[in-house]
């Protein structure tokens, strides 16, 4: 088998008054004796008492109503059912709008996309806490076997290798910054020309040269995967998988010498072939050792003349 080194490589109140008038009292004449009539008696003076003044009674205060505020959107927000921290993700890509796959799960391709031939392997990731000279990560296929080993050099897809049968698989090349928006690697794949000894296609992300530089998948942030029908002129997402959960779980036993992670290798996921159909099994694993061991682990001579 010929060799293939994957370790050679450049360098958001009011009140009302009224008043009751006293009724009118007429004069009463006395009867007439002899021929002095009698003085007449003038109607004695009634005094007018106005009513007492009766206060209107308040009139109850208006209820107060609240003008609801509307919810801002320049954020999508998702809760973790074990992290009581929410995730937040950019307001141009809502988590609605994808179809989200988790560690473990199980996708039929051709129950998304019944037409489905080829398919866009989009990989994305944000680099932190570097001043200088970033980490560079690294997309790759495995195409194995049912011994789960590549039949021959050109079933290793990476930097040094980015196209296989014929055309049938091509990868866009190395982004070495992971800096912007969107994939920072793709890799296309046509599902229909893929011989049938080969069973499955892994998926990778590792960092060049860890040894060396001492990074880590501490310093990486934002991991997801996602899968495109190249097929359709919407450009269709089918699913995509974030993997900063699994990040956030390396395994505890993953350590160097001063006790610190040292996780650069994560297997993302595996279309598996099922007859004439493909699963994607959301794999999530982590390792070390870089992408020369994942590549020695599946068959590939590394580091010989």
């Amino acid at each position: 088998m010929n060799p293939m080194d994957p370790d050679n490589k450049e360098n958001k109140n009011m009140s009302s008054e009224g008043s009751n008038p006293a009724p009118e009292v007429g004069s009463n004449p006395a009867p007439e004796v002899g021929s002095n009539p009698a003085p007449s008696n003038p109607a004695p003076e009634v005094e007018s008492n106005p009513a007492p003044s009766t206060p209107a009674p308040e009139a109850p205060p208006a209820p107060v109503v609240e003008t609801p505020v509307a919810a801002e959107k320049t954020l999508a927000t998702t809760a973790d059912e074990d992290n009581d921290e929410p995730e937040m993700f950019d307001a141009s890509r809502p988590e609605e709008r994808f179809n989200k796959v988790s560690q473990g799960d199980t996708v039929e391709l051709l129950e998304l996309a019944p037409q489905l031939k080829k398919g866009i392997v989009g990989v994305g990731w944000d680099l932190i806490g570097f001043d200088e000279s970033a980490a560079d990560l690294d997309v790759s296929l495995f195409l194995l076997d049912k011994n789960d080993q590549t039949r021959e050099d050109e079933d290793f897809v990476f930097y040094g290798n980015l196209e296989t049968l014929d055309g049938g698989i091509n990868h866009s090349g190395d982004s070495r910054s992971g800096a912007g928006s969107g994939d920072d690697e793709q890799i296309i794949i046509d599902f229909s020309v893929i011989p049938f000894d080969v069973t499955k296609i892994v998926v990778t992300l590792t960092i060049y040269d860890p040894d060396t530089k001492g990074y880590s998948f501490n310093n990486v942030r934002n991991v997801y995967m996602r899968l495109e029908d190249k097929d359709k002129d919407t450009e269709q997402e089918l699913f995509r998988y974030f993997l900063d959960k699994e990040l956030k779980a390396v395994p505890k036993d993953i350590v160097n010498d001063t006790n610190e992670l040292c996780v650069n290798a994560l297997y993302i996921g595996c279309f598996r072939r099922d007859a004439n159909s493909w699963i994607f099994d959301a794999l999530g694993e982590m390792d070390e050792g870089g992408l020369a061991k994942i590549a020695t682990k599946y068959g590939m001579v590394i580091g010989a003349s």
